[in-house]
């Protein structure tokens, strides 16, 4: 049995609350399954009316998530998983409730909470 890549499982569940496996959802259209925003100018040629960049692959769309989450625990350490989630706008009680659930199924980690700090993902 193979263990889950922590950050792999967060990246999941962040494109899965974005419904990235609808292929009529926007983050699907865009290949952009964490709904990332345009941040420099390099990245503004592919943008919709939203700044929400927009992806040649699916592999390109979920490296850029991957990075981008990798970025965010490395450098919040301390912060809880919920901020992360906030980050990205899910701040209502359902999306939360989804994503803890998600990740305690998707890691094995029953006990894991939202007030888990951003570290617990980069272990191994």
């Amino acid at each position: 049995m193979t263990t889950t890549n922590r950050l792999e499982a967060l990246a999941d569940c962040i494109a899965s609350l974005h419904n990235y496996s609808d292929p009529e959802s926007e983050s699907y259209q865009l290949r952009n399954p964490g709904m990332l925003e345009a941040k420099t100018f390099h990245e503004l040629n592919k943008v919709n009316d939203a700044w929400k960049r927009q992806f040649t692959s699916h592999i390109a769309g979920y490296q850029a998530l991957l990075d981008h989450i990798k970025k965010q625990c490395k450098w919040h350490k301390r912060k809880p998983v919920k901020e992360l989630l906030a980050h990205f706008g899910f701040t209502d009680q359902l999306n939360l409730t989804d994503a803890l659930s998600y990740l305690r199924r998707s890691l094995k980690q029953k006990k894991l909470e939202l007030e888990a700090p951003l570290s617990f993902f980069l272990e191994k």
